[in-house]
């Protein structure tokens, strides 16, 4: 019975919740009750095996004090609380009073923890033959009594009822055996103990069965890797599953290709067992289980940790990281930091962010974990808990200089805090300053940098935006070494701003954004970057300044894809002159459509018209206004007008698209689309914008670069979607007209050379107008492939000169159809005399200029001085062969309607229609005795000569050469444009005429 002056105390009782069996995973309270006389004051400690309880805030094990003094005598209890309790816990509890000079009181209580069944079994996986016997081992591997044994086949539990013949079970006290005799099927079994605690872990096997001596399956054979682990044969696609080498625990991996080839084994989740009795231990000390041996725990961590050994395995990163956690607990909880476990613990932290291990940390963070932001937060706190003990005989400042980061720790600065003020080895130009007048108004006493050096590439890419936490995946790339600042006590803000200079790791990167870890921001994992607070200084190639109003780590976010230093200016200098050219070319294309306009207006001329001023605009934009970044509010104008014009120009090469595709695919289809098209290709674009606006609050419209949309913000892919979209389409358009080109009836008969230059020409006209040449936009963001870059560069700034080229100065119904329009005027007298006696034609013809227009369709021919548009096939084609003949126009790639027609007229020659200007005379016709077969051999012309780009011709058969009139499929006959009379013949009446 102790006693102090006038009062003493005497121990009562320790009391134990559950007071019948306790187990693992339960709440569990222990509480010491002490009777209190007069004014005793006793100490009452609490000791786990002799070792004094001292646990770590937060921990599952606490200690806690109630006194209650409404009683008498007053009563004071003091609990040791488990939440929950483990099975390493079990062990003596004392409870030690004590009251000055006397000798302390001790109550013991001895606990055992009963721990549900931990069992392992063998093998995990298994490929054998069809008959195949079978041993399945299940034991118990935590050493404690077991009920029973449950086994589960295919997810169903065995028991009596169900159990096979072929399946027999052995038992044992902890080993459970089943046996499988003659197995014809893939089987998945499962075991699980039981007990008084319940049900421990499950564990699983899949037997897999195959047909012995079978080809069609492949299975990886057996072996042994170099590690000493032996693998089992295993079916394709599949994986073998074995426990780690000696000295450490764990599963091991190896996968079986789907070729049946074994991959190389994975010991990512294989631990030392060493690091897993430090892990153990310091566990115990943060939950008051074991004496403070941090310092020999560091020591041997140092150790195991050293580069120079075998690099750490994914779980071993992740066991070391939460040693260091355990020792920031425990320091913080003793307030005991010394130089030497300084030393030991940054050469841990140095060790384990070392190159060696970052395959490991990338596995962690392909499995989203946090990565190495661990390290950035546990160096921090640990070097500012030491900054805060920093004595005399330290000095103002400590510094710590490892392979891997850089450490200072100052007390009472005074002074601007410049960190580092040299660097004995890598980036020399990252660095801080804080200026002294933040300083001196804090009344700070201490502080702790930190320079590390090698984490850029194993934190996760995590960006806090609007509230949120995206994956920036590879968008952005941490491109310089991460600095730390902190105070004591911690500012709210700073001012004036904090002050830093990064070098970039790669100079082949853009769009710099300062940017700091938030460690609390809201979402899974560790944190995330976030650039609040934070502003961009300056930038070059090399370096990047920032300012920021707060503290913590720092680094720079880039875009990767930078055009090279050397490639700037050349590809500068190609889109400028480019643009200028197309520029001019755009221009001169609209003036002469406008001259000939009445000639050559159709649906698509006019989608071409919209595509060239569409394409004006954005390259006069571009050159005036894509680098005016002074003006925040002129920037993004320009970026907006931008955003619209390239998506009207992408629209309207869609557009351009869908009429090519409907005039092949609906030969026949008379509805003009372009009144539909032509709206909705300068609408959508509008939509589009004003959603993006909306959205973003002008956010990502144009930066410090350039008036353009920005990629961090990922507004970019409002532009790059819909035009990824039109440039797949417009491909399949492509394809589909190609192949119906190649496969038409006048292209069958040619020769692979004439096939490849038709396609060839068929390209040079269609890739202006369908977007097709944006694809080396996209390979031109790799600086591997810059050669992209340049073709990119290439094609699009002298877009507007190509189709100047096959659009205008080539296409030979423009230049024609100007000529006459700008010539003497002359009219085209054609006397035409038809006889039809006996089958024969006597036709009259004047080599002089006509023109031939369709009402209906806005269609019209030029006709100059013997040039014919047509290859026919005259009336007497039915006498020379006493059948029918029946031709097919075939698909045409330029800038006429693409036509499919067939005519077969018991009482009439077909006649054939090509879109193609080759000069012939009337005098082939004249009086000439060929069949129509053989004529049409002749003076064939292939519809895919895509030099002419002019509107539809003639669109259907002739009945004959007389007065070239033709039957409209439309409905509508053709008009001369000279006389204004209509010709048309049916029946098979005969039809002579003057065109005047």
């Amino acid at each position: 019975m102790p006693h102090i002056g006038d009062g003493y105390s005497i121990l009562d009782s320790i009391d134990i919740t559950n007071a019948g069996d306790i187990y693992n995973g339960s709440s569990v309270n222990i509480t010491c009750m002490i009777k209190l006389f007069g004014n005793a004051t006793p100490t009452i400690t609490w000791k786990y095996n002799g070792t004094v309880m001292n646990p770590v805030y937060g921990s599952r094990i606490s200690i806690s004090t109630i006194t209650v003094v409404t009683e008498s005598p007053k009563r004071i209890s003091k609990t040791v609380s488990f939440t929950p309790i483990q099975s390493s816990d079990s062990g003596t509890y004392e409870c030690v009073v004590m009251d000055g000079n006397s000798s302390p009181s001790v109550m013991k209580r001895t606990v055992f923890v009963l721990s549900q069944p931990v069992v392992f079994i063998q093998p995990v996986t298994q490929t054998v033959d069809v008959g195949s016997t079978v041993n399945i081992t299940c034991q118990v591997v935590n050493h404690v009594p077991i009920n029973q044994m449950v086994w589960y086949r295919n997810g169903t539990e065995i028991n009596s009822t169900n159990q096979l013949a072929v399946e027999t079970f052995f038992n044992d006290d902890s080993t459970h055996i089943l046996t499988c005799t003659n197995i014809n099927y893939t089987t998945t079994y499962e075991c699980r103990g039981e007990n008084a605690a319940g049900h421990g872990n499950k564990q699983q096997t899949t037997i897999y069965v195959v047909l012995s001596g079978s080809l069609s399956v492949k299975t990886c054979i057996s072996e042994t890797d170099k590690r000493g682990t032996e693998w089992s044969r295993t079916l394709h696609d599949h994986y073998d599953k074995k426990s780690c080498p000696s000295g450490t625990s764990g599963e091991a991996l190896r996968y079986c290709s789907k070729d049946g080839v074994w991959s190389d084994p994975s010991y990512d989740n294989c631990v030392s067992n060493t690091l897993l009795e430090l892990r153990s231990l310091t566990d115990n000390i943060k939950n008051g289980l074991a004496s403070n041996t941090v310092p020999d725990s560091l020591v041997k961590l140092t150790s195991v940790t050293n580069p120079n050994n075998q690099e750490l395995q994914k779980a071993e990163v992740q066991v070391v990281s939460t040693i260091l956690d355990n020792v920031i607990q425990i320091s913080n909880n003793t307030k005991t930091i010394t130089n030497n476990d300084v030393e030991n613990f940054l050469e841990i932290a140095s060790n384990i962010i070392d190159a060696k291990n970052t395959p490991s940390w990338q596995a962690l963070i392909n499995e989203d974990n946090e990565g190495a932001s661990i390290i950035l937060r546990t160096v921090e706190m640990y070097s500012s808990m030491k900054s805060k003990s920093i004595n005399a005989t330290d000095g103002p400042v400590k510094r710590f200089n490892k392979t891997n980061l850089i450490v200072e720790i100052g007390s009472n600065p005074m002074d601007d805090i410049r960190f580092p003020n040299t660097i004995e080895n890598g980036d020399s130009s990252s660095k801080f300053v804080l200026s002294k007048d933040v300083l001196k108004y804090g009344n700070y006493t201490s502080y702790s940098a930190v320079y590390f050096k090698n984490v850029s590439g194993i934190i996760q890419k995590k960006v806090f935006h609007n509230g949120s936490i995206t994956k920036s995946a590879d968008d952005l790339e941490i491109n310089s070494a991460v600095l730390s600042l902190q105070l004591d006590p911690t500012p709210p803000s700073l001012s004036p701003t904090l002050n830093l200079t990064f070098q970039h790791f790669s100079a082949v990167f853009s769009t710099p954004v300062c940017s700091f870890w938030k460690f609390d921001a809201v979402g899974i994992g560790n944190g995330a970057w976030s650039s609040t607070g934070c502003r961009l200084v300056s930038t070059n190639d090399y370096t990047t300044v920032c300012e920021c109003d707060h503290l913590t780590s720092f680094a720079i976010l880039m875009s990767p894809g930078k055009t090279p230093d050397k490639d700037q200016v050349p590809l500068s200098i190609i889109s400028t002159i480019g643009c200028a050219i197309s520029i001019s070319c755009l221009s001169l294309t609209m003036i002469a459509h406008s001259i000939v306009w009445r000639y050559v207006k159709s649906d698509r001329t006019s989608l071409l018209m919209n595509l060239c001023f569409a394409l004006l605009v954005s390259y006069v934009i571009f050159l005036v206004g894509a680098d005016q970044t002074e003006n925040k509010n002129a920037c993004i104008a320009v970026a907006a007008l931008l955003h619209y014009v390239y998506l009207a120009v992408f629209f309207l090469m869609f557009a351009y698209g869908i009429e090519l595709a409907v005039t092949v695919i609906y030969v026949f289809e008379a509805k003009s689309r372009v009144r539909w098209l032509l709206p909705l290709a300068w609408f959508l674009p509008a939509v589009i914008v004003a959603v993006s606006l909306g959205v973003t609050k002008f956010e990502g419209y144009g930066n410090k670069q350039f008036c353009w949309l920005s990629i961090q913000d990922g507004i970019l892919w409002a532009f790059v979607g819909p035009a990824a979209f039109v440039i797949l389409l417009n491909v399949i358009i492509i394809i589909v007209v190609f192949q119906r080109m190649l496969s038409s009836s006048s292209m069958k008969n040619k020769s692979d050379l004439v096939k490849a230059k038709t396609a060839v020409r068929s390209l040079c006209v269609l890739l202006p107008i369908t977007g097709i040449t944006w694809v080396f936009g996209i390979l031109s963001v790799n600086d591997d492939l810059v050669v992209f870059q340049y073709v990119f560069a290439i094609l699009n700034s002298l877009q507007g000169l190509f189709i100047f080229l096959f659009h205008g100065l080539f296409n030979r119904h423009v230049t024609t159809t100007k000529n006459f329009s700008l010539g003497s005027g002359r009219q085209l007298q054609n006397q035409v005399e038809t006889d039809d006696k006996d089958g024969e034609q006597n036709n009259e013809y004047a080599e002089s200029s006509v023109n031939v227009q369709d009402k209906n369709s806005g269609n019209t021919i030029s006709m100059e001085d013997g040039k014919v548009s047509n290859s026919i096939y005259d009336s007497d084609s039915r006498r020379d062969h006493k059948s029918n003949v029946s031709s097919s126009a075939d698909i045409y790639t330029g800038d006429s309607t693409c036509i499919r027609e067939q005519e077969r007229n018991r009482g009439s020659s077909s006649v054939r229609s090509d879109n193609a200007f080759d000069k012939t005379t009337a005098n082939k016709y004249r009086n000439s005795n060929k069949g129509s077969s053989e004529r049409a051999k002749d003076y064939h012309n292939s519809v895919f000569d895509v030099a002419y780009m002019g509107p539809p011709i003639f669109h259907g058969s002739y009945r004959s050469i007389a007065g070239y009139v033709s039957y409209n499929p439309y409905g509508a006959p053709l008009m001369s444009t000279v006389s204004n009379n209509t010709y048309h013949r049916q029946n098979g009446q005969k039809s002579g005429m003057n065109l005047e």
